[in-house]
């Protein structure tokens, strides 16, 4: 029996594009579509849920027949390889600002740490010198000769 591909209603059945079964309930030509045909409506389908438009049963997988080999002998199309190539500007792009964004928080980090980090010591190297001049009951300018430091009067 020759069938009918439900989908653009073409009856050649060919060994690259041959009419194959939908995996449904449909009976006759309604459960037959060309292989090509099938991907096409699987791939492009605007709705989202893989169904078929006739009897509404899900296909569970997409359609992939085993009895084709693929022939990529020609490689990428011009159109494929330019979307690939943009693809990955894109992604090398946000990765890079990505890489930015992060060396920005630490440099913020740095800069914001650093002063209160040195804030925090002179606190408590200020808070050691009056314990230091409490117990020894020294002055400052008593501490500052102990230490060696100049002072200039």
């Amino acid at each position: 029996m020759d069938y009918c591909c439900y989908i653009c209603q073409d009856n050649s059945n060919i060994s690259t594009n041959p009419i194959v079964s939908t995996k449904c309930v449909c009976k006759g030509n309604l459960g037959k579509v060309h292989d090509d045909c099938y991907k096409n409506y699987i791939t492009f389908n605007p709705i989202g849920n893989i169904q078929c438009p006739n009897c509404k049963v899900n296909y569970l997988k997409p359609y992939i027949n085993p009895n084709i080999l693929i022939d990529n002998s020609e490689g990428l199309k011009p159109s494929d390889r330019l979307i690939l190539v943009v693809n990955l500007i894109l992604i090398i792009v946000i990765l890079t600002q990505f890489v930015n964004i992060i060396d920005l928080l630490i440099n913020l980090t740095f800069v914001i740490l650093v002063p209160i980090i040195m804030y925090a010591i002179i606190y408590i190297l200020e808070t050691i010198k009056k314990n230091i001049q409490k117990v020894f009951k020294i002055s400052e300018y008593e501490f500052d000769v102990i230490l060696g430091i100049n002072i200039i009067e």
